[in-house]
């Protein structure tokens, strides 16, 4: 198994740039046509990354053969899908656009499972496929949403571009910097929020955000303009001065929403953003994204509410099992139809009809 990994970090290197990013094919629109010409064109396969699928348990089609469109040649692949199918801009990543903020290309991450969590979830491997090959772009100035069950992969995903954990083969870029070759100038452009991030309970709000502000070098006099308006704009100024300890749940999460933007960030990463918060404040953030948004901002947010999606996201990204399966533009991915729908039907017809 370590010579796998081994192997696959080899391939990532030789891999790795921008040229690879020009030519991406969106996995589910072209399914279809893939997934025939899989069962006719095995030879074109390669040999390596095969073995690998199957001992790590990569997704399979209903019939067991697994569909791996990155590991077709591209020229082949130009030959097997109709013409006249949708091309998702989503995927084509264009380095040479200057709105384009992030781009992940073919994020590979797993982990490995326990005697025990192999007994629970019935699987003989011991390695579990968290993000499988996932791509996706951002732009300025517009809210991404990545949708999925609970273990789709949303949150290692998110983890990966914040580079608080590498992924095992692929890479993602934030302003033109890797995660994987070059994560402190990443840091510097993105400002993460997951509710399992926590403050530490003996601080107060207003220490928290000139600690950080001061770690990322920001500049005394700018760190206290920008304290006092979002202090002022989330209604943190009575409780500047309150141990995070003896906050109330949504008070903490706002002064972590704070604290997660005192430098100003050009790529905000919010996962599960509203979770456990009372209407209001959920509100309030929900009403700051938005605004960032028209500021020039970009956001990444990870939900299972699709109603949340589907009132402030410009894109989503349907992921289940760690694949991106469907993404574009919300109103284009709904045909009129509701995000949840659109879903589930999805979902069954990947997976079954699992519940």
């Amino acid at each position: 198994m370590r010579n796998m990994l081994e192997g696959i970090y080899e391939r990532s290197n030789q891999r790795n740039g921008p040229e690879r990013i020009r030519e991406q094919w969106p996995s589910t629109t072209y399914k279809p046509a893939v997934q025939e010409a899989a069962r006719g064109a095995t030879s074109m396969t390669d040999a390596a990354h095969t073995h690998a699928s199957h001992q790590s348990g990569a997704d399979s089609c209903s019939d067991n053969t697994p569909i791996h469109v990155s590991r077709f040649p591209q020229e082949a692949l130009r030959d097997m899908v109709p013409s006249d199918l949708p091309r998702d801009p989503s995927h084509e990543a264009p380095y040479d656009t200057q709105d384009t903020l992030v781009v992940a290309d073919k994020l590979l991450k797993t982990f490995k499972l326990s005697p025990r969590q192999q007994r629970l979830e019935r699987s003989h491997s011991r390695l579990r496929v968290a993000v499988d090959e996932l791509s996706f772009t951002a732009y300025a100035g517009e809210i991404f949403g990545l949708l999925g069950p609970n273990g789709a992969g949303k949150t290692t995903t998110l983890r990966i571009l914040a580079t608080l954990i590498k992924s095992q083969d692929g890479d993602a870029f934030v302003a033109g910097h890797s995660v994987r070759t070059d994560p402190e100038a990443v840091r510097s452009n993105i400002g993460f929020l997951t509710s399992e991030l926590k403050l530490e309970a003996f601080f107060t709000p207003s220490y928290l955000f000139d600690f950080f502000a001061n770690l990322y070098g920001v500049n005394p006099q700018a760190a206290a303009a920008r304290k006092a308006e979002l202090f002022a704009r989330f209604g943190i100024n009575d409780f500047a001065e309150v141990k995070v300890a003896d906050l109330s749940t949504g008070m903490k999460q706002k002064a972590s929403l704070v604290v997660s933007l005192a430098h100003d960030p050009s790529l905000i990463i919010f996962d599960e953003p509203t979770n456990g918060l009372d209407v209001l404040t959920a509100k309030t953030v929900v009403d700051y994204l938005d605004e960032a948004r028209n500021a020039g901002k970009t956001i990444i947010l990870s939900t299972h509410i699709f109603s949340l999606a589907e009132t402030i996201c410009d894109r989503v990204g349907i992921i289940i099992d760690g694949r991106m399966v469907a993404s574009g533009p919300t109103n284009e991915l709904r045909g009129g139809r509701s995000l949840e729908e659109v879903f589930f039907d999805l979902y069954v017809s990947i997976k079954g009809d699992e519940r």
